[in-house]
């Protein structure tokens, strides 16, 4: 008798349960529909590979450029069609993966924040912690741009004499901010 009872219970119950779920998808439907959603336009593109590439890149070298959603589509897309155009030209992949990287890396050698974080760690290592040194380096961009201005950089500017002197205005500008500013 006692089992009767429990399979009776169970048997109440389980209905109980399976009306339960509908409710539940539906109100789960419901709360995707309540969610605002982005205009098509302000949805984030899907990058290609050779955006991802570069919008990687960018984030460790030039950060002040991620943002910029023209340039890394344009470029990756002038990568895509360099290893497109190479292998129908008959270049090996690797060739044709040279080439490309040639195209979406051209002018992004050189590095301004990449400059001020080495300036940062070699002469600054004691006032700036090295963990910090990125956050600062983004901060002293444009305050040292006007140092970077005076040079004619290129992808091989760190390899020419003038970038020992780059370096040590961009060392003295530095110090000059830190003098002024501390550190933030």
């Amino acid at each position: 008798m006692n089992k009767n009872k429990k399979n009776k219970r169970n048997n109440q119950q389980q209905p109980k349960q399976q009306n339960q779920q509908p409710q539940k998808q539906q109100s789960k439907q419901q709360q995707f529909e309540q969610q605002p959603r982005q205009p098509q336009s302000e949805q984030p593109q899907e990058l290609s590979y050779y955006g991802l590439l570069l919008l990687s890149f960018l984030k460790e070298s030039h950060p002040e450029r991620v943002n910029d959603s023209d340039f890394i589509t344009t470029r990756s897309e002038s990568a895509a069609e360099a290893y497109s155009e190479a292998v129908r030209s008959g270049s090996t992949h690797d060739a044709a993966a040279e080439i490309a990287n040639r195209v979406l890396f051209s002018g992004l050698h050189f590095s301004r924040y990449d400059v001020i974080i080495t300036v940062l760690w070699n002469e600054f290592s004691d006032e700036v912690p090295q963990g910090s040194a990125k956050t600062l380096a983004l901060q002293l961009l444009p305050v040292c741009e006007k140092v970077f201005a005076k040079y004619p950089l290129s992808d091989n500017f760190r390899f020419e004499p003038s970038f020992d002197n780059l370096y040590t205005e961009i060392t003295g500008t530095i110090l000059i901010w830190l003098d002024e500013n501390g550190i933030q």
